[in-house]
């Protein structure tokens, strides 16, 4: 990602959080929370998870690059969806690897999109987990919402967090539910001037 301060704009832009819940329970995790952040040509998803996060694969071990399936374990997605229903769904690991696909409408007529290699950095502490994922923001297609989504494995076993699920006995992130309007930006208030 370009160093923002290098561009001589320091001004942040639009953001919006968004809490997402589990498909189904998941005691270990107490809050799983995405920041949208679009600046500078840049989209940054910033993810926070809070709990016992000792029992879930987040080794950076691993695929590198461009891999499909990163969803069979742990990954960090989001959905960014056009007024047409066409979205583009993003894919980033903790090991860098990554995918972008293309989406004409719901699970049809999928492929890869052009796209740089995300900007992932990951902390790890006790009890908690920040992944911040930095797409260029022409990759993304013009979209008017986002659903940021979880996947965390936990040996063989995964869940699934979204900001709302569809009915039904299986998750399905490609579903409608969920989805956030884009964050806008706000102006400032304009100061009040007399005239004399």
């Amino acid at each position: 990602m370009r160093d923002v301060k290098a561009t001589g704009i320091d001004a942040p832009g639009p953001s919006a959080e968004v809490i997402l819940t589990p498909f189904a329970p998941c005691r270990q995790i107490r809050t799983c929370s995405v920041t949208l952040s679009l600046h500078a040509g840049y989209a940054r998803l910033e993810y926070a998870l809070e709990g016992d996060l000792g029992t879930f694969n987040l080794k950076p071990d691993g695929p590198v690059g461009r891999a499909d399936g990163l969803w069979r374990d742990t990954c960090f997605e989001a959905f960014f969806i056009g007024v047409t229903g066409a979205y583009t769904e993003t894919n980033a690991s903790l090991s860098h690897a990554w995918n972008l696909y293309r989406f004409e409408e719901y699970r049809t007529d999928m492929r890869e999109s052009v796209a740089s290699a995300p900007d992932v950095t990951s902390a790890l502490q006790s009890g908690s987990l920040r992944v911040s994922v930095g797409w260029e923001l022409s990759a993304l297609g013009p979209f008017t919402g986002f659903k940021p989504t979880v996947v965390l494995g936990e040996g063989s076993a995964r869940h699934y967090f979204a900001p709302a699920h569809p009915g039904g006995a299986r998750p399905d992130f490609h579903g409608v539910e969920g989805y956030v309007p884009r964050p806008r930006a706000t102006c400032a208030p304009q100061q009040e001037t007399t005239h004399g």
